[in-house]
C-alpha cells in the first residue's frame, strides 16, 4: 500500500508537486463544513419587491475549500412561480471539483410545485458537495418574495452548520472521572442532608408545638379573663336593676283614703253637674233673685 506525506519544498533534483485537493484534504482534517461565526454571515434575505433573494457577505468552508462574499450582497433570481401550487427552492453553496468548474458557487435549487411541497435534496458525492443556507417558499401566482417565505438553515448541522474544529481531546476518561466524583459527592451530600433533616425535623416540630401550646394557652387565658369581666359587669348591672326602688302613692302624699275616693269616683257612673252647668245655674238664680226684689219694691 502506498504511503503519503506532505508538504515539503522542492529541490532541483527532486521537485514536489501538490494538487489543490491535497491541500483541501489537509484542511479537511482540521475543520468541519459550514459557515463561519453566524449572525448575518451568509444570511439569505430579500427586498420584498421582486422574485430575487440575496446572500449577505461572509465566509464558508466546504470539504477543505474556502468560500466568501464581499463588497455587498450577492443576488440570485428564482424561476417564476407555478400558477396552481407552491414550491420550495433552496439557496445552496455548491462545491464542484470537476475540471470544468473547480469552484464554489451560490445556486438556487428549484423545487417541485406541489400541494404539499418539499425542499429539493442536496447533492454530495466525490465531485459535488452542497450545503444549504435557506429554504425559500415560492407561493403560487406570487411574483415577489417576502421575508416570511425564507427559512434559515445555516445552523442546521444536517445541511449546513457552523465551522468547528476537528482537533479535540478525548474527554471520555475525564468525563468518567468527573461523573464518578459527582456520583460519590452526590451520595455524600444526600446522606448528610438526610442526617441533618432527621435531626432538625423533630426539633422544628417541638419548637412549633411549644410555640403553639404556649400561645393557644395565652390566648385562651386572655379570652376567659375578658369574658369573665364582661359577664361580671352584666351581672352587676342586672342585680342593681332588680334592687332599684320605685315611687309609691305614699311617696307623693297620697293617703289610702284619697286613693279609695279616687277609686270610688272612677267607679261612679252617675252623671254629675259640670262647672259650666253650675255657672249657668248660678247666673239664672241671680237673675230670678233680682226680679223678686223688684216685685216687692212695686216696680213691677
Amino acid at each position: 500500500m502506498p504511503e503519503y506525506s506532505r508538504f515539503f519544498d522542492s529541490t532541483p533534483e527532486d521537485e514536489r508537486y501538490y494538487s489543490a485537493d491535497e491541500f483541501a484534504e489537509y484542511f479537511r482534517r482540521l475543520l468541519t463544513n459550514g459557515i463561519f461565526n453566524g449572525g448575518t454571515n451568509l444570511q439569505v434575505g430579500c427586498d420584498g419587491t421582486n422574485i430575487m433573494t440575496y446572500i449577505n457577505e461572509g465566509f464558508a468552508w466546504i470539504e477543505g475549500y474556502m468560500y466568501k462574499i464581499e463588497g455587498g450582497p450577492f443576488y440570485l433570481t428564482h424561476d417564476l412561480p407555478d400558477t396552481q401550487y407552491d414550491r420550495i427552492d433552496r439557496i445552496v453553496l455548491r462545491l464542484d471539483k470537476s475540471l470544468e468548474v473547480r469552484a464554489i458557487n451560490a445556486k438556487v435549487l428549484k423545487g417541485t410545485p406541489s400541494a404539499t411541497p418539499t425542499p429539493p435534496a442536496l447533492t454530495r458525492n466525490d465531485n459535488v458537495y452542497e450545503i444549504s443556507l435557506a429554504q425559500v417558499r415560492i407561493e403560487a401566482g406570487k411574483s415577489y418574495i417576502e421575508a416570511y417565505q425564507i427559512t434559515d438553515e445555516r445552523l442546521d448541522n444536517n445541511v449546513c452548520g457552523l465551522v468547528n474544529s476537528l482537533i479535540q481531546a478525548d474527554t471520555t476518561e475525564i468525563f468518567n472521572q468527573f461523573q464518578a466524583h459527582y456520583n460519590a459527592k452526590s451520595a455524600e451530600f444526600e446522606e448528610n442532608w438526610q442526617t441533618w433533616l432527621d435531626t432538625k425535623l423533630p426539633q422544628f416540630q417541638q419548637q412549633w408545638n411549644d410555640w403553639f401550646n404556649t400561645n393557644t394557652t395565652n390566648y385562651d387565658t386572655s379570652w376567659n379573663t375578658w369574658f369573665t369581666q364582661i359577664q361580671n359587669a352584666w351581672n352587676t348591672f342586672f342585680s342593681n336593676a332588680q334592687g332599684e326602688s320605685y315611687l309609691t302613692g305614699a311617696d307623693v302624699g297620697v293617703t289610702v283614703a284619697s286613693q279609695e275616693d279616687f277609686a270610688s269616683h272612677l267607679a261612679d257612673t252617675t252623671k254629675h253637674v259640670t262647672q259650666a252647668e253650675k255657672d249657668a245655674w248660678n247666673a239664672a238664680q241671680a237673675k230670678a233673685n233680682d226680679l223678686e226684689i223688684l216685685y216687692w219694691m212695686g216696680a213691677m
